[in-house]
């Protein structure tokens, strides 16, 4: 299959802010649907991967808001 020339947009503000947007919705439905599910709270085995999915959920929220909060703090001092 050939692969495709779609131009590829550079990533912005705009861009980071909803990567920002969709770890933090992903976490929350992770842990509502998974981590606090019965079903995978009996099995420890299976809470642990909800667990550590997350935790990466988080980390990756924080890593990314760092980033973006630099940003707009740069935005800021600009005249």
């Amino acid at each position: 299959m050939a692969k495709s020339k779609k131009r590829r947009a550079v990533p912005d503000e705009f861009h980071r802010h909803e990567a920002l947007h969709m770890a933090s919705v992903i976490m929350t439905l992770v842990e509502s649907e998974l981590v606090e599910a019965e079903a995978i709270k009996v099995n420890s085995d299976w809470s642990r991967r909800a667990s550590e999915i997350h935790q990466s959920l988080f980390d990756l929220y924080q890593a990314i808001g760092e980033v973006h909060l630099d940003d707009e703090r740069d935005d800021a001092s600009m005249p």
